[in-house]
């Protein structure tokens, strides 16, 4: 082996995401100007959700939320604008799956539905509360936090649950602290902010059947029964007396929180997060470093997670930040200036920003391809070997056809995301690749059929 292969070597197991990991613009038309993204999120069938909101306070009765939409991975959008939504805020949105979705705008009353892919939004009139944020986890199945007003100045959190779409609703919390029957909330007195933060979408996070919520004074409270029972949980940012500013769920036991803005101020420090394997027992200490705006788990990962800065009251650099191991080691990697983001069960990834200060979206929805990161992390399927590596001309890829799918598809791509090589409806146990004419360098392989995205890095000497 020479050394330059020696050197790309050592570069590829120290520096396991240096010059791969980036945000990509899927163009600056998406956002109208001057409107800035509270919330987006991809549904179960990878349809692109995100709502926008005209970055004032209040916001002019002329400007009203708007809801972007696409269908094709943020190939086209579509956008629809709430006719009854002047001087609010688009806050949080649900989608269920690429025709219907539940959007929260900030008002009594202020939950609606669409069953059309956004052309029309009806009101839910059963919800009674002022919603703050919304998921739903199926189509019968929904949660909503929301804010039940006891004076013009005071209001207590409460959270709404449905189990028939939104038809009748179950309430925790609120003025009325008596819970019903088989529910429990901890006693929040006068919070009315779950976390200072900058994405509602990063205020509380979710699984398949869990629900993470930060507070405002270091806390979480977590559910593992889609929102009837709750415990609250202390962290380390109490101590430190630190906003919970994102709060990132993997599963029932292991979930991180960020935290880079003093309670009760607006002063930023570089963000510490903390993250438990074990529901709150022991935490695991890391430093971002970035000032939080958003922060996310990779889905079919095993512990990578990444936070994304906004740096607006500069306690730390924007840019993204990502960890392999739990939190507790981060890599900055990125300069771009991220407010919320989602990934699909693939890890592949959407986000938006604001502007130098809070103005704009600046019409920016950006990408993020589960490619760059996740080689190490994905465990292979079973069957798929590649041979040799590093590879001098020809690679071999060895494909057991009975544990994949039926439309098994192969990508060669270079270090700044290129498909330089793309071979589809492979039938074949062994695929055999030139690539005698590539520069010498590091590359990805991808493998893909229906159910999975898998890729590993190679060197071609």
């Amino acid at each position: 082996m020479n050394l330059k292969s020696t050197l790309l070597l050592s570069a590829l197991f120290l520096f396991p995401s240096l010059g791969f990991s980036q945000w990509e613009s899927l163009g600056t038309d998406i956002i109208p100007s001057g409107y800035r993204t509270y919330s987006l999120k991809i549904a179960e069938d990878h349809s692109i959700w995100v709502v926008s909101t005209y970055d004032a306070f209040p916001p002019p009765s002329w400007h009203t939320p708007k809801v972007h939409r696409s269908i094709d991975e943020g190939a086209t959008w579509s956008t629809s604008t709430i006719l009854d939504g002047g001087s609010l805020y688009g806050l949080d949105l649900a989608p269920i799956d690429s025709l219907n979705a539940f959007l929260a705008l900030s008002k009594v009353n202020g939950l609606y539905k669409t069953t059309d892919g956004g052309q029309n939004w009806e009101g839910v009139v059963t919800y009674p509360y002022t919603p703050w944020a919304v998921h739903f986890f199926n189509e019968n199945d929904g949660w909503v936090l929301g804010l039940d007003s006891i004076s013009a100045l005071l209001s207590r959190r409460v959270i709404s649950l449905t189990s028939d779409g939104g038809n009748t609703w179950t309430h925790v919390g609120g003025q009325n602290w008596d819970q019903p029957p088989g529910t429990s909330l901890p006693e929040n007195g006068i919070d009315v902010q779950a976390g200072f933060t900058f994405s509602i979408r990063s205020s509380y996070d979710y699984t398949d059947h869990s629900l993470l919520i930060g507070n405002s004074d270091g806390t979480i409270w977590i559910s593992n029964d889609k929102g009837y029972n709750w415990q609250e949980i202390t962290t380390p940012l109490v101590e430190q007396n630190l906003l919970a500013s994102c709060v990132t769920l993997k599963d029932d036991q292991t979930f991180m929180v960020v935290g880079d803005t003093k309670l009760g101020s607006s002063i930023g420090v570089s963000s510490v997060s903390y993250t438990t394997l074990d529901g709150g027992g022991t935490w695991i200490e890391g430093n971002p470093g970035v000032t939080a705006g958003a922060s996310h788990y990779i889905p079919n990962s095993d512990s990578v997670f990444i936070v994304s800065g906004h740096n607006n009251f500069g306690g730390g650099p924007l840019g993204t930040a990502i960890s392999y191991n739990y939190g507790e080691d981060w890599e900055y990697f990125d300069t771009q200036r991220i407010l919320a983001m989602d990934f699909n069960s693939l890890g592949q990834g959407v986000a938006s920003c604001c502007n130098n200060s809070w103005l704009t979206a600046q019409g920016q929805i950006f990408f993020w391809n589960s490619l760059f990161v996740f080689a190490s992390e994905i465990s292979k399927p079973q069957g798929v070997n590649l041979f040799p590596n590093p590879v001098h001309d020809i690679l071999n890829i060895s494909l057991n056809l009975h544990s994949l799918g039926n439309e098994i598809n192969i990508q060669i791509i270079s270090a700044d995301g290129k498909v330089l090589r793309s071979l589809s409806d492979l039938q074949d146990p062994i695929i055999e690749i030139d690539l005698t004419n590539l520069p010498a360098g590091m590359y990805y392989v991808k493998v893909m059929d229906e159910n999975l995205v898998w890729s590993e890095k190679i060197v071609k000497l």
